[in-house]
This record gives C-alpha cells, sequence and structure tokens, in this order.
C-alpha cells in the first residue's frame, strides 16, 4: 500500500534541498552498454574518446555514464578521483542537445534524460581528475602489501582485474592500420632528420678538408717564396761586396745636396698635414683609414666566407643507402627488481590518472547500437569548443588563433 503525507511550500523549502528520484524501467525498455579506458589529463577538456549512438526509433532515452565501484577493490583503488561530465549532440552539429546532470551525494555516475529522433548522436565526457597526496597508489599499496598479506591482496587483485578487464581496449581493424600508418610517417619524419643530421655533418667534415688541403699548399707555396726571396737577397748581398763599399744615402745628401733628402720634424714629431684649415696628424689619417677598412674587411670575409663553403663543396656527394648508419633496432631495458620481488619503476610518470567509464543507454528502441570511437591522432581533441564553459572556450580559441 502506497504511503503519502502532506507538508506546505514552505516547510518543504526549509527542509529539503534536493531530491533523487528512484526510476523503474519496465519490460518495454532495452538497454545498451559499453566500457572503455580513458587517460585523463591533468588539464580537464572533453576527451577524444567518445560514444556513438545510433537511434532507429523516435523516443525517450536516458544515459547514464559511470565509473568503476571502488568497494569492490577498496584499498587498491588509487591515489585519483574523477568526476564525470557529459554532453549529447547529433552528428554534424556544434551545439549540444543535453548535458549530464550530477548528485550532490552520488559522484559515481550521472546521468540525463532526452527524447531523441532516429540518427546519430556522439556522447562527449569530460572526466576531470583529482589526485589526493594522503594515499598511495595502486603500485605502492601492491609493493607494500605483496610481503605481509599475500592471500588477501590476490583477492582483493582478482576482484580489481575482473573490474579494470570491462575496459579492456580491443584494437579494430581500422585503428591498426590507422596506428601503423601514423607510426611509418613519424619513423620516415625520424629518418629523414637524421638523414639531413647526417648531411650537414659529412658537408662540414668535407668542407674541413679542403680547407685543411688549401691551407697545406699556401704553407707550401709561402716556404718556396720565402726560400725564393732569400736566394735572390743573399745574391744581391754578394754582388754589393764584390763591388766595393756602400755610401748611405745621407752622406749621398750631405756631398751633393740632391739625392736622397729627408725632411724632418721639430723633436721627431709626427709631420703634421693641413687639410682645409683644419690641422690633422698622419697618425689620425692613417688610424681612421685602417678602422674603416677593417669594418668592410669582416663584412666582406662574412659573406664571402659563405660562398667559399658553397664552392668547396664542388664533388661533395651523398648517398643515404651508403653514407648512413644502419638502423639499429632498439633495444627493451631490463626490468629492475626490488627487494620484495615487484617491479620496479625507473621512469615514473608524476601524472597517471586512468579512468575506466562506462555508459549505459536505456531505450523503447530495441534496435538501438553503441560503440566507442577512439582516435588514433593526438592532435584530435573531441570537441571544438567547451559549451559548458564560454569563456574557457573564448580564451582557448584566441590561443589557437595566436
Amino acid at each position: 500500500m502506497s504511503q503519502f503525507f502532506w507538508i506546505s511550500y514552505d516547510d518543504l523549502l526549509k527542509k529539503y534541498q534536493h531530491f533523487d528520484r528512484t526510476r523503474l524501467f519496465g519490460p518495454e525498455w532495452s538497454i545498451a552498454q559499453q566500457w572503455t579506458t580513458v587517460n585523463v589529463p591533468w588539464s580537464a577538456d572533453y576527451h577524444s574518446t567518445k560514444f556513438m549512438v545510433n537511434v532507429t526509433k523516435a523516443g525517450p532515452v536516458v544515459l547514464v555514464l559511470s565509473q568503476l565501484d571502488s568497494r569492490y577493490f577498496r584499498g587498491l583503488a588509487g591515489e585519483y578521483g574523477f568526476v564525470l561530465k557529459f554532453r549529447v549532440q547529433k552528428e554534424g552539429e556544434d551545439d549540444y542537445m543535453v548535458r549530464s546532470q550530477s548528485s550532490h551525494l552520488i559522484c559515481r555516475s550521472v546521468n540525463a534524460e532526452v527524447d531523441l529522433e532516429p540518427g546519430r548522436y556522439h556522447v562527449l565526457m569530460k572526466v576531470t581528475a583529482y589526485r589526493n597526496g594522503e594515499m598511495e597508489s595502486t603500485e605502492e599499496a601492491v609493493s607494500r602489501l605483496a610481503p605481509i598479506k599475500r592471500e588477501k591482496l590476490v583477492q582483493i587483485g582478482l576482484s580489481y582485474d575482473l573490474a579494470h578487464a570491462k575496459g579492456m581496449v580491443v584494437e579494430t581493424e581500422d585503428e591498426r592500420r590507422v596506428r601503423e600508418e601514423l607510426e611509418h610517417h613519424r619513423k620516415a619524419a625520424e629518418r629523414q632528420k637524421q638523414i639531413e643530421a647526417t648531411r650537414k655533418k659529412l658537408q662540414k667534415e668535407w668542407i674541413r678538408q679542403q680547407k685543411m688541403t688549401a691551407r697545406k699548399q699556401r704553407m707550401a707555396e709561402r716556404i718556396s717564396a720565402k726560400g725564393q726571396s732569400n736566394a735572390v737577397r743573399n745574391k744581391a748581398i754578394e754582388q754589393i761586396l764584390t763591388d766595393g763599399p756602400v755610401q748611405s744615402p745621407v752622406e749621398l745628401g750631405n756631398g751633393s745636396g740632391a739625392g736622397f733628402g729627408a725632411k724632418h720634424t721639430r723633436n721627431g714629431s709626427v709631420p703634421i698635414i693641413q687639410c682645409n684649415g683644419v690641422h690633422v696628424s698622419e697618425a689620425e689619417i692613417i688610424g681612421k683609414s685602417q678602422s674603416a677598412q677593417s669594418t668592410l674587411d669582416s663584412t666582406y670575409s662574412s659573406v664571402s666566407s659563405y660562398h667559399e663553403d658553397l664552392d668547396m663543396l664542388e664533388g661533395f656527394e651523398f648517398d643515404p643507402d651508403l653514407d648512413m648508419p644502419p638502423e639499429e633496432p632498439a633495444e627493451p631495458k631490463p626490468a629492475h627488481l626490488t627487494s620484495n620481488g615487484c617491479l620496479e619503476e625507473t621512469n615514473s610518470d608524476p601524472w597517471n590518472a586512468v579512468c575506466v567509464v562506462g555508459l549505459r543507454v536505456y531505450s523503447k528502441d530495441p534496435q538501438l547500437s553503441l560503440e566507442v570511437v577512439r582516435s588514433v591522432s593526438k592532435r584530435d581533441t573531441g570537441a571544438a569548443l567547451d559549451m559548458d564553459d564560454p569563456l574557457k572556450s573564448a580564451s582557448f580559441s584566441r590561443l589557437e588563433a595566436n
């Protein structure tokens, strides 16, 4: 027998803050369910992984997005807590039709009710992760409990594995093909980068070798020229000595008043040149001309050096099949074991939030289908704009434009 009670509206507002409704589904309702695992970044945004609902019959639809019930594997839940949200939008449209409603007391699942016409609909989910520093991670809990409570750990670990098996990702043929194409493009880009680096390295070595050869040739020419000049000078000295004593230019000038006369300045000072009424010393003129000449020489040398390097590359050959080192397969790093026999993580990620989420769709359409759509490309961010937060969408758009 149903029980009723009456209460005034003013008292209702004073005594109750929210209402929870339990909905019972009869035999005319059908259910479709899919689970998946998502990596949650530290910045909350709509995930690239989404659900696709194909409706064939118009009618009411109830969507429930939930995460695993951690009570079945208490102690191994980890250090992250998750808050779920989602929105529903029709395929080909940017604006959403409905978004989830969350309860203040129940955070494990969120739901929404909407009447849908036949068509395809996207369910975009936003998973926000919170890290609790006082909780230990699953790996730390296993390492601590393995030596002292192995049997209990095995029991809870089986429940943990059974629950997380729901979100096991099975790669489809299309996903495998796209992943292999992306991997092929990535390896090709890395190989091209290595080829360019090797080409530049070999070009530098070639230019250096050409410069060293030219330097040795110049040194040999200087030594040869110096030897010839010494031979000419020695021959001239021998000829002068055989001809007789030599008079200095000063003696020749004093004797005849002509010849090599020299005009000396007072007290041995630097000669002064008068130009347009301004007295300028010869040292200043020489210094300025040398400074201007050095500036021109440095500018010319920087330009000519580039062209000289290009000229020296004449005859340089590069073949990636011959000059590139052979590709070596990456060797897996050996795993290190701790004192209790557990694997030690050498490169631990400071943020490693993984959430298993599932979507249940209740409807009166027995032909309704539900599937998980995963994006292989990392550049796919799911929704273009965040309709739940217009301010964030505007900021994101400005950042993308800049």
